[in-house]
């Protein structure tokens, strides 16, 4: 059986930031799958390009020079992974789970 991801349950101040990164890892993961089909869908070499938000007024224009998109949400994702596992690292030396965690199956037939 192949486990995707394993989301343990915290009794700590820092499980909303775990969450709330969790979340923000999920939605990335679909911009840059999107992003793939995409690319997979054009039948090209070049990739698709964006020009990334500067600022966090919502419908904001931005005038920041293009970047590839495939690129910019992978280092994102990146990112937000390394910051996710050391604020684990610290919750695991400082705070306690509950001993409940939220178990991923990459498809319900391995459940």
């Amino acid at each position: 059986k192949r486990v995707e991801r394993v989301n343990i349950i915290w009794k700590s101040a820092k499980k909303s930031k775990i969450f709330e990164n969790q979340k923000k890892l999920e939605n990335l993961h679909i911009t840059l799958s999107a992003y793939h089909e995409l690319c997979k869908a054009l039948g090209s070499d070049e990739r698709p390009m964006f020009r990334p938000p500067t600022g966090s007024v919502p419908g904001y224009f931005s005038c920041s020079e293009k970047v590839d998109a495939i690129d910019y949400y992978q280092d994102k994702i990146d990112l937000l992974t390394k910051e996710n596992e050391e604020l684990i690292t610290k919750t695991l030396r400082i705070g306690k789970h509950i001993g409940a965690a939220f178990v991923i199956f990459e498809n319900v037939r391995d459940c």
